[in-house]
């Protein structure tokens, strides 16, 4: 799916709350597939009593919803074979393949002001690793924190995982029922469906909060920076890195006052001089700016085109779109 920029895929759907994946969510691809929600950065909040150092929401985030998929979309992988109408069955040709149903459709949702969630990224990153690493004891690698800006969410799926190709008499079909979905087939894969499938009883019943695909940005700190943070976990001491220029050992400056640059910012506080920004390089930008010399050389990348440090089991499931 990563190459017709649905987003990327998420082999574990199933969500740590009752809403699922939110735009403005910050976290961590997980081993399994998932993702780890740490904190959000809209309102209305939902986080979790402690926070990163200096947090900061953004105002008034501009977020569209609206229907993505239609009702019985099938999405599979480049050496997946379908046969069969409307019986629909898959078949493997090539090493590994991934098929994903989603039999009511599923719905996007998306950040229309996507630079305001760049400029809160760079402004905090040092912090938010800070806080991933040291307060939440996650032992990300750098690179590996994400901010989610949109996600395609759905009520119902199925999804396989095909890791040999198929033999002859192999062939694997999802069955659809009323109150119930199941996989039926033969030889190697490995499938699963949503949980609580039609359950009145379920709090969610008919919310789209099972997330498929995920877009945003990938955020990575200079090294020495990066060194810092990995430094202070063995140390259990904690320095926040600043600009060797600066005299007041200050993290940010004030905000400018009158400052043109800064109408149409939605977040709650502008710091001076923003940096300027680096996209899908893989070395720190060199680029100076007054607040700090970390923001400055934040690179983010976009989370769509760039796979996340882990990427165990989901590179078998980069699908593509096909009606």
């Amino acid at each position: 799916m990563l190459e017709c920029d649905q987003g990327y895929p998420l082999y574990e759907p199933e969500p740590e709350s009752q809403e699922g994946i939110r735009v403005g969510d910050v976290g961590l691809i997980t081993d399994d597939g998932g993702f780890d929600v740490l904190f959000n950065v809209c309102p209305p909040p939902t986080n979790p009593d402690e926070l990163p150092d200096d947090f900061e929401m953004l105002r008034s985030p501009d977020i569209l919803d609206r229907a993505h998929f239609q009702s019985e979309t099938r999405l599979f992988s480049k050496g997946v074979k379908r046969t069969g109408e409307p019986d629909f069955r898959y078949t493997c040709s090539g090493p590994e393949g991934g098929v994903l149903e989603l039999p009511l459709g599923a719905t996007r949702f998306e950040a229309k002001n996507k630079a305001t969630f760049k400029r809160l990224a760079t402004r905090h990153a040092e912090n938010w690793y800070r806080y991933t690493n040291l307060t939440k004891d996650r032992d990300a690698p750098n690179g590996s924190l994400y901010i989610v800006t949109s996600c395609i969410k759905c009520t119902d799926w199925g999804i396989a995982v095909f890791d040999r190709p198929s033999e002859s008499q192999d062939y694997l079909r999802l069955e659809t029922g009323r109150s119930n979905y199941s996989w039926q087939g033969s030889g190697a894969y490995i499938a699963k469906v949503a949980p609580n499938l039609g359950s009145a009883d379920s709090d969610a019943a008919g919310i789209p909060n099972q997330c498929i695909f995920l877009r945003g940005y990938k955020i990575m700190l200079p090294e020495d920076t990066w060194d810092n943070i990995t430094n202070s976990q063995f140390t259990g001491t904690s320095s926040v890195t600043v600009s060797p220029t600066s005299s007041s050992g200050n993290k940010s400056e004030s905000p400018r006052q009158g400052d043109s640059s800064n109408q149409g910012d939605a977040s709650q506080s502008r710091t001076d001089n923003s940096p300027v920004f680096d996209f899908g390089t893989t070395g720190g930008a060199q680029n100076t700016c007054s607040r700090t010399a970390t923001s400055a050389r934040v690179i983010l990348s976009e989370y769509s085109k760039t796979p996340p440090v882990r990427t165990l089991i989901l590179r078998n499931f980069n699908l593509y779109l096909l009606f």
